[in-house]
């Protein structure tokens, strides 16, 4: 009896154990991720104290568009000269004047969109070799970047926010989400004209890949054969692409006009006939 009575106890106990294992290294990861996010603005945002608000000239081009936009006199440098355009960052721009409208300064968003945008591409470069079993590399990473003279530099200007952009997009891609990809390359391209570099260069390799064009936005014909992403119990669904959204809608609109025409064609016969 006395067996009997503490067996379920010690089933219990291993159930619970075995419950609780996955979600402890999950627990973990989140814990690391945390700490590295939290350090990674902690770090920017000193470094920008110690900055001592130094912005080169050239972020006051971009100050001086923005300011225009929040006075109401539209996308100008000059009043005297409305046609003249010397933005090469649109996207950042927008960004910029849409944060002054919520702090009222310029100077002060382009503070924190600089503090932001540098801490999310510590960041990402810390995920991205952590995602490759390189934790500390990322922490090194971080480091460095937070210690790099030619970005802190840059306080002000686009710099931070593209390359937070191509590292973003770097992530995505080693995911497979080639949509969201796309979406942040298109973003990144129109923050700096750089980027359309890099979309040609990220365009070759999915081409190699996939020995096709990259048109579909799930995945890839190799994931596909491979069985990645479908879940346990479940058939491998197609992923939308382009191409087939587009014959599915042809082949479903002929076939409408086709029973159209079939109960148009009955209704005739119908009148016709004599009763």
């Amino acid at each position: 009896m006395a067996v009997s009575e503490h067996a379920p106890a010690s089933t219990s106990q291993n159930t619970d154990h075995i419950a609780d294992g996955p979600s402890a290294p999950r627990r973990t990861t989140a814990l690391l991720h945390a700490s590295a996010a939290a350090m990674c603005v902690l770090l920017s945002a000193l470094v920008v104290y110690r900055a001592d608000g130094r912005i080169p000239d050239d972020a006051y081009i971009l100050f001086r568009y923005v300011q225009n936009l929040l006075d109401g006199n539209g996308w100008v440098y000059n009043l005297a000269s409305p046609t003249s355009n010397a933005v090469s960052a649109p996207l950042y721009t927008l960004a910029l004047a849409l944060i002054s409208l919520v702090v009222g300064s310029v100077e002060l968003a382009s503070t924190l969109l600089f503090v932001f945008t540098t801490a999310a591409s510590e960041y990402l470069a810390f995920a991205i070799l952590h995602k490759n079993s390189m934790t500390l590399g990322g922490l090194v990473a971080i480091c460095l970047m937070i210690i790099n003279p030619w970005l802190l530099v840059t306080q002000g200007l686009e710099t931070s926010a593209f390359v937070c952009l191509l590292l973003l997009s770097v992530l995505l891609l080693a995911d497979r989400r080639h949509a969201a990809v796309g979406f942040v390359l298109v973003a990144a391209t129109l923050v700096r004209g750089d980027g359309a570099v890099l979309v040609a260069v990220v365009f070759f390799l999915l081409w190699i890949q996939t020995k096709h064009f990259p048109w579909r936005l799930g995945k890839t014909r190799s994931d596909r054969t491979a069985g990645v992403g479908s879940q346990p119990g479940r058939p491998d669904r197609r992923p939308w692409s382009f191409r087939s959204a587009v014959r599915t809608n042809i082949s479903r609109s002929r076939s409408f006009l086709r029973n159209s025409r079939v109960r148009n064609s009955r209704c005739d016969t119908m009148m016709t006939t004599p009763t």
